[in-house]
């Protein structure tokens, strides 16, 4: 069941199915448009459109109630080819209409013959919607540059792919060096470009106008615009169905139609083979063939709509991509215009906006500022009005942009971007000196701030330090040299690696630290780990204060390899793996682990760790305070410190008497 209409035509009615209207009103539109230009040519379209209007006089005289597509196809592919309107019966038509279509068909072939002859087809690139699984964007390319746009199609996809897993198949520094050097990939590089192979797609989308006459089709493929392959780019954009008429026989000519024969003799009536069941127009058998066509029909029915629905969901992904960056774009004018008619402090409450460095520079940025804003406000007035209109056409409700206006806009979108990076590009070394101005005035006063509120005693400490010593109860007295460094950890000699401990390095550094104590009167004993690259570093203990009778120890200079503590540990760890031996065991047990953790220290090496001791303490009858740590100033040493860094941790005081 069809729905009909009824059309005036030449001052006749004729009742005509909606596709064939549609149809035939799409091919009158495009005869119009050919012989627009050409002289006489409204007089040439009328001619064809009384010729139609007779041939349909015919097809009533013949029974035929409503014109169908089938019909309207034989009309256009005679209307096409000029040279046929001559084979028509002259007395099927008024002797008026005869001399109108030989005027038309006259008509035709000098529009033709002009077309052909004074020039080339030549390409042009649009997209195809009669082909499009998105937007039509790669069927367009297909036509234009030539190929089956199915490889075209897996190509983008592959490329697509290629880039997601080049990250993972090939080591990220290769990528880098052979491909971009300048670390535009990284490791999110593979999301990175892939967006950007889809942005591309949709600028094509944007750029690329879409061929919805039969004339932009023809211009696609790169064909001549001429009324027979007009008719035959009309036919089969509208895809008639096979097997239309009886016999192949002339729906004009013949005296019955029928649009969806049976065949009753001959080849026609054969069953048709490679079906399921019965054949279309006789009786078959369900076989082998049949069952292995009717699987692999359900796998590819199954596949054909996994891929419908996959490319639809990435269709109106690309339309939200593309809302989105009209809001965006849209957004970003109203800002524009709220800084344009604002005070810029207003408008950004940033200390560099009121610092006094850009306040400065403000006169000079006047004028180019003004620039930025106009071309900014144009280049996204430009790409919000595109997108937005593409999206429009896309949903019918707008049509296709003019080619001369993409051009147009495209020109302006490119210079607003030119002109804009001119105007803010004129200013930037002046702005960037004034940020760097900013940033080490800012950078100045932030350190100022930091090391007054850091601090203590007239010694600056790092924050951490500063945490590290006061818990322990160390007190850092004297730092020249030090690099305002007096811990460091990663070499501690236990198995805690992170363990931090007292360290200086500078060379030629005065460096005391020292921890107090009150004590009992008696005799104690001092021991600490500690180790050195040079001579004149000492462990030191002071009782009241007398520096005259400090009790001092050098701290043996064998650098970071080696020392006391290693050596004990290996002779200790090889001599309880001996003893379990000779028993006939195993060794275990976290006393036996911390030995191996001290031997195997730095790949076997230690790490320059020694117990240095001060033995005999005296205090005698009453309290004393009993200052201790490490020096390497002379005037307790009486030496002069040769050395770089020195290290000492794990300070022990012991009463032994």
């Amino acid at each position: 069941m069809k729905k009909n209409i009824t059309i005036n035509l030449c001052g006749r009615l004729f009742a005509i199915d909606e596709d064939a209207y549609e149809m035939l009103s799409t091919y009158e539109q495009s005869l119009r448009n050919y012989f627009r230009s050409r002289e006489g040519g409204e007089e040439i379209a009328e001619d064809l459109e009384a010729r139609i209007a007779e041939l349909f006089d015919d097809l009533k005289a013949q029974g035929v109630e409503a014109v169908t597509i089938e019909h309207v196809t034989e009309i256009i592919h005679r209307i096409g080819k000029p040279e046929e309107m001559e084979e028509v019966d002259p007395h099927s038509a008024p002797e008026g209409a005869t001399d109108a279509s030989s005027s038309a068909s006259n008509g035709t072939e000098a529009s033709s013959g002009t077309v052909g002859g004074t020039s080339k087809a030549t390409k042009r690139l649009y997209r195809n919607p009669s082909d499009r699984k998105v937007l039509g964007v790669l069927s367009g390319l297909a036509a234009y540059f030539g190929g089956d746009v199915l490889w075209w199609r897996l190509g983008y996809v592959g490329l697509l792919m290629l880039i997601w897993m080049m990250p993972w198949v090939m080591p990220l520094s290769i990528i880098r060096f052979v491909f971009v050097r300048n670390s535009f990939v990284y490791e999110d590089g593979a999301i990175l470009n892939s967006l950007l192979l889809v942005f591309c797609y949709i600028v094509f989308a944007v750029l690329m106008p879409v061929a919805e006459t039969p004339e932009d089709r023809l211009r696609m493929k790169g064909k001549e615009v001429n009324p027979q392959n007009l008719a035959e780019e009309i036919s089969s954009s509208h895809s008639p169905s096979p097997h239309s008429t009886r016999g192949g026989e002339d729906p004009l000519s013949s005296e019955t139609t029928s649009c969806n024969p049976t065949p009753t003799s001959g080849d026609e009536a054969l069953p048709r083979t490679g079906g399921v069941g019965s054949g279309a127009w006789g009786k078959g058998h369900r076989g082998p063939s049949g069952c292995i066509s009717g699987t692999i029909g359900c796998i590819g029915g199954f596949f054909i709509a996994l891929w419908t629905v996959i490319t639809t969901l990435f269709r109106w992904c690309i339309y939200a991509f593309g809302a989105f960056l009209a809001v965006m774009c849209l957004i970003g004018i109203f800002m524009l215009f709220v800084v344009a008619f604002n005070p810029v402090d207003k408008v950004f409450s940033s200390s560099w906006i009121s610092s006094p460095e850009f306040a400065e520079i403000l006169p000079t940025l006047k004028v180019p500022f003004v620039i930025f804003l106009i071309s900014s406000i144009v280049v996204l007035s430009i790409t919000a009005y595109a997108i937005i209109h593409s999206l429009l056409n896309e949903f019918r409700q707008m049509s296709s942009m003019p080619y001369r206006q993409r051009i147009a806009l495209l020109v302006m979108w490119i210079m607003g971007i030119l002109v804009a990076g001119a105007a803010l590009g004129s200013r930037w070394i002046t702005m960037l000196d004034a940020a760097n101005k900013y940033n080490k005035r800012v950078c100045n006063e932030y350190d100022e701030r930091s090391r007054i509120e850091n601090t203590h005693d007239g010694i600056y400490y790092q924050p951490h330090e500063w945490e590290f010593l006061s818990q322990q109860g160390w007190r850092v007295v004297r730092a020249e040299g030090c690099n305002d460094r007096y811990t460091a950890h990663g070499e501690y000699y236990g198995e805690d690696r992170w363990t931090r401990y007292i360290d200086t390095y500078g060379g030629k550094q005065l460096f005391t630290i020292e921890h107090t104590d009150t004590l009992q009167p008696g005799t104690y004993r001092l021991t600490a780990c500690v180790r050195a690259d040079g001579q004149g570093a000492y462990l030191y203990a002071i009782i009241d204060d007398n520096d005259n009778a400090a009790y001092l120890c050098e701290i043996p200079a064998n650098g970071n390899e080696g020392g006391d503590v290693w050596r004990e540990a290996v002779l200790q760890k090889a001599a309880a793996e001996k003893a379990a031996e000779e028993r006939g065991g195993a060794m275990a047990g976290p006393i036996y682990e911390r030995m191996c953790a001290l031997a195997e220290a730095n790949d076997g090496r230690g790490y320059g760790w020694n117990r240095d001791t001060l033995p005999e303490i005296r205090i005698s009858k009453r309290p004393a305070r009993l200052r201790y740590g490490v020096t390497t100033n002379p005037v307790i040493t009486h030496q002069t410190w040769l050395g770089k860094w020195f290290s000492a941790t794990d300070f022990e005081l012991i009463r032994v008497e």
